[in-house]
């Protein structure tokens, strides 16, 4: 790759070598990238590139170490087991035998490995099977987990409902009992103030008819009075038969009577009286159809007892 040229300086780029050779050149002179002075005719330049070189070996049907006669685009020692192994030693050889022809290895790069008779892929064949069976049961274990946690999840949604359901639950008990609790203080306060209006008319009503007893008593004992001022005239005066006589001892004798038992006497004609007063309390409870005692204390309390004993002798006034 020479070529002459005239006298003067030639100059070389940054990728490539100028090589002098010639009249008073023993041996060739290089210069990298740099100028130097020709003289023509009897010196020439020559130039050699620096630029990297891509060169592509190829092998075709090399025996392995096991006797399978493969082809490789380079050169191939246990490459199916350790690239990274082969393609080191292959560096270094190559590397050596480049460097007695000139050339320096950059890099080495294995790019191809073909095997016509099919040794190569049955060696893969296994570790593909064993992969294939790996992600079947990887796929087969990740089902299973996302159902156990599906479960788990599902299961702790129904154990928060149900927790959900019995809050709310309690609450609707504890607001049933308060609102028994308020209704039944209702209740209570309206029957005792029905109640208290009842006993203070019944109360008023039996002062009135005590009152009535007490003068138609004292109108009896006037009366008996009277009789006996007039059978004390009859007598005096003898003009009472003897029918009227014994009517008149038998009166005096009944005032008598009156006189010494008068609390007796008073007894007789309260308890004379009596049904017809119990008739007058009972009047304002006779359209009652049901009457609800409502209390919060113990049924054996002595007030349950009273009040318990004076509606069933009410009730039974009425029947």
């Amino acid at each position: 790759m020479g070529n002459c040229c005239d006298c003067g300086f030639v100059s070389g780029g940054p990728n490539e070598v100028l090589v002098k050779s010639g009249c008073c050149e023993p041996e060739p002179f290089k210069v990298a990238g740099g100028r130097v002075w020709v003289w023509a005719c009897c010196q020439r330049i020559q130039r050699l590139q620096l630029n990297t070189m891509t060169l592509v070996v190829r092998s075709e049907h090399v025996y392995s170490k096991y006797g399978v006669p493969i082809t490789v685009t380079g050169i191939a020692q246990e490459i199916y087991q350790d690239r990274k192994k082969f393609a080191k030693a292959v560096f270094e050889v190559a590397s050596s035998d480049f460097v007695q022809m000139g050339i320096t290895v950059v890099s080495y790069t294995l790019k191809d490995i073909r095997d016509e008779e099919g040794y190569l892929k049955a060696l893969g064949m296994t570790r593909t099977a064993q992969v294939k069976k790996d992600a079947r049961i990887g796929e087969a274990e990740a089902r299973k987990d996302a159902g156990e946690r599906e479960a788990r999840a599902e299961e702790q949604r129904l154990a928060s409902k149900f927790m959900n359901e019995v809050e709310i639950a309690k609450a609707q008990r504890d607001f049933q009992l308060k609102q028994a609790a308020y209704d039944r203080e209702v209740y209570t306060a309206k029957a005792q103030s029905e109640l208290a209006y009842d006993l203070q008319a019944a109360k008023a009503k039996q002062r009135i008819r005590e009152e009535s007893i007490q003068i138609k008593v004292i109108e009896r004992a006037q009366n008996i009075q009277v009789q006996e001022q007039e059978i004390n005239k009859g007598h005096n005066g003898g003009r009472s038969s003897c029918s009227s006589y014994s009517e008149a001892e038998q009166m005096m004798k009944k005032a008598d009577a009156w006189k010494e038992y008068q609390d007796a006497a008073m007894t007789d004609m309260v308890l004379d009286m009596l049904p017809k007063v119990a008739a007058e309390i009972a009047a304002p409870l006779a359209t009652v159809k049901k009457i609800t005692m409502v209390s919060s204390v113990n049924e054996d309390a002595p007030e349950t007892c009273i009040i318990n004993a004076v509606i069933r002798q009410l009730c039974g006034a009425l029947m």
